[in-house]
């Protein structure tokens, strides 16, 4: 039930406000079988919102857009498994480590990104994007019920 709730609650109409059409990435993942399915959902509304803009501030907005869907949806997974019944005191203090460290990591790679990237702004928004859709799709496997 919990799990609907979540799901429900990214469904927000995201593709009005940012310009992408946020919905090919959400069927994505409802039909997605197999982590690696999943994993290739991340960036599906992003890659073609980026056809219709094709400069480096649009990649930008683009990617920013449906990184915002997927820290959505990292977030809820972070949430429900952190709370969750089965889940020991140890259990939930070892995920908020992993889940600091790999924000860091993110930061600092991303940060990376940008200062060798062609198009800086664009290179770290699709840095965000892909480690963040994989981070979501990495806790998922975790959601109890999923």
């Amino acid at each position: 039930m919990r799990v609907l709730f979540v799901l429900l609650l990214l469904a927000r109409p995201l593709s009005a406000q940012e310009g992408i059409e946020i919905s090919l990435t959400e069927t994505c993942m409802e039909e997605a079988i197999s982590y690696e399915e999943r994993q290739y959902c991340v960036g599906a509304a992003a890659r073609q919102c980026m056809e219709y803009l094709g400069d480096s501030e649009g990649m930008a907005r683009c990617a920013g857009a449906e990184t915002a869907w997927w820290e959505a949806r990292m977030n809820a997974n972070f949430e429900i498994i952190s709370t969750g019944a089965e889940v020991s005191a140890d259990q939930a203090k070892a995920l908020a480590r992993m889940q600091a460290a790999w924000l860091a990591y993110r930061k600092e790679s991303c940060s990376f990104e940008q200062a060798f990237g062609v198009g800086q702004a664009a290179s770290k928004a699709e840095c965000l994007l892909w480690m963040t859709g994989d981070q979501a799709v990495y806790l998922e496997d975790y959601v109890p019920g999923y």
